[in-house]
């Protein structure tokens, strides 16, 4: 009987971190519910952040390679006067 106890209080300690965890918190937070079930689309904005990242690398460097091209052909127009 003691056992049927333990279990009942057990069951209970969980599921009530399950929703204080999966519900109270994230409507507290004004994030979605279940954070659980939504691991996928956490990884999917991660994916799409880092491919962000690197097409502003890819930019970043060719304005810096632009300037540099600019820089040479102004150089020498300067020289040649």
């Amino acid at each position: 009987m003691v056992l049927v106890y333990v279990f009942e209080w057990l069951a209970i300690v969980v599921l009530g971190t399950l929703i204080f965890t999966q519900v109270l918190l994230p409507a507290i937070r004004g994030t979605p519910l279940l954070p659980f079930f939504r691991k996928e689309q956490k990884l999917g904005r991660e994916l799409e952040e880092a491919s962000e990242r690197i097409v502003e690398a890819e930019l970043t460097r060719e304005i810096e390679e632009t300037k540099k091209q600019a820089e040479a052909v102004g150089g020498t127009k300067k020289s040649a006067e």
